[in-house]
């Protein structure tokens, strides 16, 4: 059985949190800001959207983040403030399957924030702990291997089963809070046994 057929008849919304409605009234100063969008923003436009013909919405990564739309990932385990909490997403779920709409999570496993703890503590000056979490250029050094060559993204080691599992069981928390179907940010650069298993474990819930 084909448990995603909804998809055959899919029509969605794409927005940035951060950017969608956060109640501002003037443009931001810096581009590289949080405005005010939330997940509430989103909560109170379901009908706006669904009456535009849409039946599903994407959202913008809504871990921790250092940069407003949430692919600079600071931690994997908590909402980022500016967007709201971990209840306001499970009533974004509950709403919008309320309402006959399917939630899509863009889902960032490839790289993090420079500043993320968890990459952190893989620095040798902080002790080298999961160290093989990353990659690194030289065993003596922590001079990393970041993400499509932005400096500030550490490229994580999904070939690690260690990582693999790490991000299979976020993703899976997701699933078991309601999501309906993930986006991977830059699927093409990951490891196709990672890809497998992860699509694997999340349609098995």
């Amino acid at each position: 059985m084909n448990n995603a057929s909804w998809f055959d008849s899919i029509r969605i919304y794409h927005l940035l949190i951060d950017r969608f409605n956060g109640g501002w009234q003037t443009p931001p100063k810096s581009e590289n800001v949080f405005c005010g969008g939330t997940l509430q923003g989103v909560i109170d436009k379901l009908d706006y959207i669904k009456a535009l013909g849409f039946n599903a919405i994407m959202l913008s990564p809504i871990f921790k983040t250092a940069n407003y739309h949430g692919y600079h990932t600071l931690n994997f385990e908590e909402v980022d403030p500016h967007y709201g909490t971990w209840e306001d997403y499970q009533r974004l779920l509950d709403l919008a399957h309320d309402k006959g709409m399917k939630i899509i999570c863009d889902f960032v496993p490839n790289h993090c924030w420079y500043q993320a703890p968890i990459f952190e503590a893989s620095l040798l000056k902080n002790g080298g702990k999961h160290r093989d979490w990353f990659f690194y250029k030289n065993d003596d050094s922590d001079e990393f291997v970041s993400f499509l060559g932005f400096g500030d993204l550490p490229k994580f080691n999904l070939t690690n089963p260690e990582v693999a599992s790490f991000m299979i069981e976020t993703a899976e928390k997701l699933v078991r809070m309601g999501v309906d179907a993930f986006r991977i940010d830059h699927a093409l650069e990951q490891p196709h046994e990672f890809l497998k298993q992860f699509r694997e474990s999340m349609q098995a819930i």
